[in-house]
């Protein structure tokens, strides 16, 4: 049964990062992708559940284009990066709160480096990716977002991206404090 449902919850991914890409991705693709985090999330919980005898919400709900878990909002929002550029993806979250990375897709057009950035001090390495290719920072789930990310905004700053030679494109998962 577990095995079941981990194929589901990874064919609910696979089909909203699909969706996402094929689609409108300031409207449609935004929405399939938490579609798809949603049906991840309670896929998992069903995990659990089954694991320990109990039944559980996560403590999460649905906002409109937005999901809460553990006090952080999670959104996504298309990656669309010129080359040579600092663009910022997410503005600042507020005072005392920081921004977290909790997933990312991105392809180069051609070989270059790009990083994330709190404001303007990196929080990533800098990402090498060859032409016409790139990488997934598979979603955190939900449950364990409180707990860490891939990467975290000094509190009050931007979530910056930079690229040196190539462009970026892809879909951004992030959460912010509530």
């Amino acid at each position: 049964m577990r095995r079941a449902l981990a194929v589901l919850a990874l064919v609910a991914v696979l089909f909203g990062v699909a969706y996402g890409y094929t689609r409108d991705v300031s409207g449609d693709g935004q929405k399939a992708l938490l579609i798809a985090l949603e049906a991840l999330i309670a896929v998992n919980e069903g995990i659990e559940d089954e694991l320990d005898g109990t039944t559980s919400d996560g403590g999460m709900s649905t906002l409109d284009d937005s999901l809460t878990a553990d006090g952080w909002t999670i959104a996504t929002i298309p990656i669309n990066v010129p080359a040579g550029a600092t663009t910022e993806l997410v503005a600042t979250a507020g005072a005392g709160k920081k921004i977290r990375v909790i997933g990312m897709m991105g392809m180069a057009d051609v070989s270059g480096t790009v990083t994330l950035q709190s404001a303007g001090d990196a929080i990533s390495g800098a990402m090498l990716p060859a032409a016409r290719s790139g990488w997934v920072l598979p979603c955190i789930p939900a449950q364990n977002i409180a707990l860490h990310g891939w990467c975290d905004t000094a509190d009050n700053e931007a979530l910056n991206i930079t690229t040196v030679t190539c462009t970026f494109d892809g879909i951004l998962v992030y959460a912010t404090e509530d």
